[in-house]
């Protein structure tokens, strides 16, 4: 076998081994709503940016009950790192923006949270492998990134909303073969999980996306750790249904992937 063929092949298998692990970015940034600029709704804003960010590490929504988060919440304003707020499409200058993104220190947040005593999944995460497909009326077909752009922007906002790295199959020709869209969500697994294996990834997720007049529903099936999750989804708008869809995907992996401090 020539040198350049080896290499080749063997970046491809450190690629496919290496691939599931990342640094999530934006797990410490939140957009939340604020009724005004001022201090009181500023501070409020905060509070509720916090506690996303906090749902975003912890197990549960028990960290509220937490004596040590919840002082923090009535405090936000003190890990804060930097906001500003956010002027919306069709705003006009004289109109106050009502969206502020705000960034937490991440040195100062992760001692916190390190002292609260719950479990805590770390910013290094796995990524999901994810095997969508996508109903249009009578057209059946796999996500392409390239061309579903809306359903691609939607992904996107889920992942960052709910800090779960996912990771696409690359659709070759080698999968088409061995995966169809009749497989996705089927009862017995075993062509996507056959499928999956390339990836050396731990969590599968696979799910159908379809699109009524007004609305988007899905269904979804968590494979991970040998078992098998599902749910599905009730009719929705596009970004709301994926974002609705991965937070069910965060309680599931949280639970697996959390660890003591």
């Amino acid at each position: 076998m020539k040198l350049h063929t080896r290499f080749l092949l063997l970046c491809c298998l450190f690629m496919t081994q290496s691939i599931s692990a990342t640094e999530v970015e934006g797990l410490f940034t939140a957009d939340v709503t604020a009724r005004s600029q001022s201090l009181a709704d500023r501070n409020g804003a905060l509070s509720e940016a916090l506690q996303l960010v906090f749902s975003r590490f912890f197990i549960t929504n028990d960290f509220a009950q937490n004596p040590v988060l919840k002082a923090a919440l009535g405090n936000a304003a003190s890990y804060v790192g930097q906001y500003q707020y956010l002027q919306l499409a069709g705003d006009t200058a004289t109109q106050p923006a009502n969206i502020m993104r705000v960034t937490f220190n991440k040195d100062s947040l992760t001692a916190l949270m390190r002292t609260s005593g719950l479990a805590l999944w770390g910013a290094k995460r796995e990524k999901t492998l994810l095997w969508l497909a996508i109903e249009q009326g009578t057209k059946k077909a796999f996500l392409d990134i390239a061309q579903d752009t809306e359903i691609a922007e939607a992904l996107q906002h889920a992942e960052s909303s709910n800090g779960i790295p996912l990771l696409f199959p690359l659709m070759d020709l080698e999968e088409k073969q061995a995966i169809s869209v009749m497989d996705i969500l089927s009862t017995k697994p075993d062509k996507a999980l056959a499928a999956s294996e390339r990836y050396g990834v731990k969590a599968v997720l696979s799910g159908k996306l379809v699109k009524r007049r007004t609305c988007w529903r899905s269904e979804w099936a968590l494979h991970v750790n040998n078992m098998d999750e599902r749910w599905a989804t009730p009719c929705g708008k596009l970004k709301a249904n994926l974002t609705s869809a991965l937070q069910t995907v965060y309680q599931y992996l949280s639970v697996f992937y959390a660890q003591k401090p």
